[in-house]
């Protein structure tokens, strides 16, 4: 009931043209069902990846990066993400840091640190998640109920430093002194399923899948289809 008011007051209240847009966790079936009444369209599936390090050093090139700098990445971002449908930078600005290699940014990252609480998880495993873990030396930094971690988007990589990404991550951590990254991507770009070695405790999180549910208003035929086709630039802001 609270979707279909909201929907229909944006709707009433919003000149044409625009969207709306839901992320829901594909196992969210009641969800799903209230998107699809509305008339929402399903146009991309994110996949969950998670960076982890039990003790992150910080590369001596890593380093926050001014207004200026963000200003001057601008333009390389937008090529990196140009096939991007949902680019947003609103949210990035003064939470992007860099690594640097004669006096250039050869990668970035823009970052939030976010706090989720924990109060149930399912299962033998989920109780020792919740309760076991923190025993565990070096482990139980992996994970706590009290969960910190930092959320990450717009990662860009200049050509020929691709490998410089667990390096990037890494530094991220140590400098946020956190232990574990987030990072949502949309499936079909495989550019970034192609990670290189990121460690042990790194990977994408199996059976976790996020469907992006779109309803808009004055959009051409031709728009939707560029919808359906683009991938989806994923906010940090969006999934946290």
């Amino acid at each position: 009931m609270l979707k279909t008011q909201a929907v229909a007051y944006l709707f009433q209240q919003i000149p044409a043209p625009f969207l709306v847009y839901s992320f829901i966790e594909a196992r969210n079936t009641r969800s799903v069902a209230v998107s699809q009444t509305l008339q929402f369209e399903s146009i991309a599936r994110l996949q969950s990846y998670l960076f982890r390090r039990l003790n992150p050093k910080r590369d001596p090139r890593f380093r926050a990066l001014t207004r200026e700098e963000e200003s001057q990445l601008l333009p390389s971002l937008q090529a990196s993400y140009q096939p991007y449908a949902f680019k947003t930078w609103t949210k990035t600005q003064g939470n992007f840091y860099g690594l640097w290699e004669a006096n250039q940014i050869v990668a970035a990252v823009a970052a939030r640190r976010v706090r989720w609480q924990f109060r149930h998880m399912p299962g033998a495993g989920g109780w020792f998640l919740m309760h076991g873990l923190r025993y565990v030396p070096i482990l139980k930094n992996l994970f706590r109920a009290d969960y910190a971690f930092v959320a990450v988007e717009a990662v860009y990589l200049k050509a020929g430093y691709e490998s410089l990404l667990p390096t990037l991550l890494e530094s991220l951590l140590a400098h946020r002194e956190r232990y574990t990254a987030l990072w949502q991507l949309d499936e079909r770009r495989t550019e970034w399923t192609r990670l290189p070695g990121m460690g042990f405790f790194s990977g994408f999180q199996t059976g976790v899948s996020t469907q992006v549910w779109v309803q808009a208003k004055g959009l051409s035929e031709e728009q939707w289809q560029q919808l359906r086709q683009s991938p989806v630039y994923v906010s940090s802001f969006d999934y946290t």
